[in-house]
């Protein structure tokens, strides 16, 4: 069966490592002599507008068997995401296209999850060898201030990993391809020191819950954020649950035992970590805050939304 793949190349991912990269994949995409296309970002949020065009193509030429393949980190495969739950909100009726990730940016909790090989060589023959798409779980929210609505592969963040990736995003490190991967941890020793708690409060169906010193509010799909920190080990993407993560204002000595005990797998069962698997809840917080959205930082007056999943098909094995 003949596939026609569709490329979107990030050339700044992985602290613009992609860029001297792509040469060596694009020779062995052509040696394996597949029919494919590559598409280039251009600027943030490029590959939203290109996986519509991908898709507005590949239905008015009737292609067939086609597979997006994303060359990037996860804030490529988070845009591409997008646009296709955009374009496919708009198409209800065509069926969903899959996508295949190589990948090649700095974090990858995506492909870690996934159990797709972080070199690219095997990350590419896992998607020639594999025989079908697998419908996982995306998360979903909705803007109850707004109505407007968006998706996410891997977190959801309010507040301090919010912070940590603003930091990180404007560091001279996350430029500098070598050591772009010690941007978040200088990131986050940064953010320690200043940052406060902010209240918050979250309905489920039976209850509120309020935090009044919130320092980590993060809602998850996958186990992992920050390029491989296991803040949720029994995080699915094959379930209809989200997860959430709570860290009240801590001591120094409570972020020390946070720490020592993440590797471990143990900090859910701390005091001051809450932990939640709902299948949707609504979160309002009154006080201007940023979130990050797979990476991508968001600044609101205030925040009320409503969370729950969609599903989309993966090109995994």
């Amino acid at each position: 069966m003949t596939r026609n793949y569709f490329i979107i190349v990030n050339p700044k991912a992985g602290g613009g490592n992609v860029k001297k990269l792509w040469p060596k994949i694009y020779a062995r995409l052509n040696d394996l002599g597949l029919n494919f296309e590559t598409f280039f970002t251009q600027y943030a949020g490029h590959a939203v507008e290109l996986s519509q065009q991908i898709l507005t193509k590949i239905f008015a030429n009737n292609i067939e068997n086609p597979i997006i393949v994303i060359a990037g980190g996860d804030g490529t495969l988070h845009e591409t995401v997008r646009g296709c739950f955009k374009y496919f909100g708009e198409n209800p009726d065509f069926p969903q296209v899959p996508i295949a990730v190589l990948p090649v940016g700095s974090g990858n909790d995506f492909a870690r999850t996934a159990h797709i090989p972080a070199r690219w060589e095997a990350a590419l023959e896992s998607i020639l060898n594999n025989d079908g798409p697998r419908e996982l779980t995306i998360g979903h929210y909705t803007d109850l201030l707004t109505n407007n609505e968006g998706v996410f592969v891997n977190n959801f963040g309010i507040g301090f990993d919010a912070s940590v990736v603003n930091v990180a995003d404007q560091s001279e490190l996350k430029s500098n391809r070598f050591i772009s991967r010690f941007s978040y941890m200088g990131s986050v020793l940064k953010v320690l020191t200043t940052f406060k708690g902010f209240p918050i409060e979250f309905k489920i169906p039976d209850r509120n819950i309020h935090f009044k010193k919130t320092f980590l509010f993060t809602i998850t799909n996958i186990p992992y954020f920050g390029g491989g920190i296991n803040i949720v080990p029994q995080a699915s993407l094959f379930d209809n649950h989200l997860d959430l993560v709570i860290i009240e204002k801590p001591s120094i000595i409570h972020i020390l035992t946070i720490v020592a005990t993440i590797f471990f797998k143990k900090h859910l069962s701390l005091g001051y970590v809450h932990h939640y698997s709902l299948e949707s809840f609504i979160v309002n917080s009154k006080e201007k805050n940023l979130a990050q959205v797979d990476g991508e930082v968001l600044s609101k007056p205030k925040f009320s939304l409503k969370y729950d999943t969609k599903k989309y098909l993966f090109w995994i094995k």
